[in-house]
């Protein structure tokens, strides 16, 4: 099953290079295997993933099938319950969360209230 995320940067994938004439940059897909590559749509109507100015195609079907998954969810929008508001507003009031002795050290504190 491929994943698609509309936003971020397709440009680490892609690089610099120009895009083939009359493609259009939808965002982000990452295949099974993991493989993670810019998602381009050709100016034919074809997907594909590009990477270092490099083309592969996708499954056509499979990359519809992920940008309906990806509108359905951008319309639900995010959501959070109130408990986890909560416990949101409480952390910030104690400065975040809580670090752990490994941070602390990371950042050469010489006691463990830095």
């Amino acid at each position: 099953m491929l994943k698609v995320t509309k936003s971020g940067s397709w440009q680490l994938y892609w690089g610099y290079m120009p895009l083939p004439a009359n493609a259009e940059v939808l965002g982000i897909v990452q295949r099974e295997t993991l493989e993670t590559g810019a998602l381009i749509r050709l100016g034919t109507g074809i997907y594909v993933q590009g990477n270092a100015g490099a083309i592969r195609t996708l499954p056509q079907r499979e990359v519809d099938e992920a940008l309906d998954r990806s509108a359905a969810a951008a319309a639900l929008g995010s959501s959070t319950s109130d408990a986890k508001a909560e416990a949101a507003r409480a952390n910030g009031k104690k400065r975040g969360r809580t670090r752990t002795l490994q941070q602390i050290r990371q950042r050469g504190c010489p006691t463990n209230h830095c």
